[in-house]
């Protein structure tokens, strides 16, 4: 049996006014998708768009498109650009995202080495990045691009560097390791950072464990916070909620942990003290 678009519709609307009760109950007045057509759709952005018309929409949705390394590119490009017509007031739908490479905690994260010998996965390479870059951002599309390997990074400001607009703010999202060279590039470039901050503090079990399975230079380079104050850098922070189920998802929880080093709510051991930053 054919199910009725209207239904599939229905579904997307009641899902957004869960949504938008939570968000609102908790204080958030922004919310910034990361795969708004994960389910191949178009249905929440006709949602969002409708619900906005009728004056229904008290929060500030943006939309990311997804983009994954299995697709047409060009075709998705297209289907992200068709995505605009849904934007309105509260509606945003100026943003791809893609992944670069995985997480350097499980060993796929595009590094020099791990301790096998393996470099971990880069989804792109660096030619096909760039052209990427270049088609969403001529189109008005910003990129937006999950990278925690220090190699991986690099890769992706290249990408922004030689085929992006700077007007765009290009984003890297989470943000594991950092080349010192690559900061100046970022600021140069207007590239915008949001970086994960619950993976500043730790069980001291965690680190040791982590310490079989990440290469010591990479263990020891940190998560990046101050760093990217220091030169320049936009950046925002995020807590990576869904990945850590127990950790705190409200915003005064990561401020304090990007003063002390630990929430209160969690605990664990500050790492990377040198990264914190100051109430200021």
């Amino acid at each position: 049996m054919e199910i009725p678009v209207d239904l599939y519709l229905d579904v997307a609307k009641t899902a957004m006014e869960r949504i938008q009760e939570t968000l609102l109950s908790e204080g958030y007045t922004m919310y910034l998708d990361g795969y708004t057509s994960y389910f191949f759709n178009d249905n929440f952005y006709n949602v969002a768009e409708q619900m906005d018309k009728a004056h229904n929409m008290h929060f500030v949705l943006g939309t990311a498109y997804e983009m994954d390394s299995w697709m047409d590119v060009d075709a998705t490009l297209a289907k992200a650009v068709d995505a605009k017509k849904h934007a309105s007031d509260h509606v945003k739908t100026n943003w791809v995202k893609l992944f670069m490479d995985g997480t350097v905690e499980s060993g796929t994260g595009f590094v020099d080495r791990y301790p096998d010998g393996h470099e971990g996965t880069a989804i792109w390479t660096e030619e096909e990045f760039t052209d990427i870059t270049r088609k969403a951002n001529e189109q008005g599309l910003t990129v937006h691009t999950h990278a925690m390997g220090d190699k991986g990074v690099t890769r992706t400001v290249n990408a922004y560097v030689n085929g992006g607009k700077d007007e765009l703010r290009n984003t890297l999202v989470h943000v594991r390791n950092v080349d010192a060279p690559d900061y100046k590039r970022m600021a140069d470039h207007n590239i915008q950072v949001t970086s994960g901050m619950l993976w500043h503090c730790m069980s001291h079990e965690g680190v040791e464990s982590l310490r079989q399975v990440i290469p010591a230079d990479i263990l020891d380079k940190p998560y990046p916070m101050k760093s990217f104050f220091d030169n320049g850098v936009n950046a925002s922070l995020h807590s990576d909620y869904p990945a850590l189920g127990g950790s705190p998802d409200d915003p005064f929880g990561i401020m304090e942990i990007a003063v002390t080093g630990v929430c209160s709510k969690t605990g664990g051991d500050p790492m990377w003290t040198e990264e914190l930053v100051t109430c200021e």
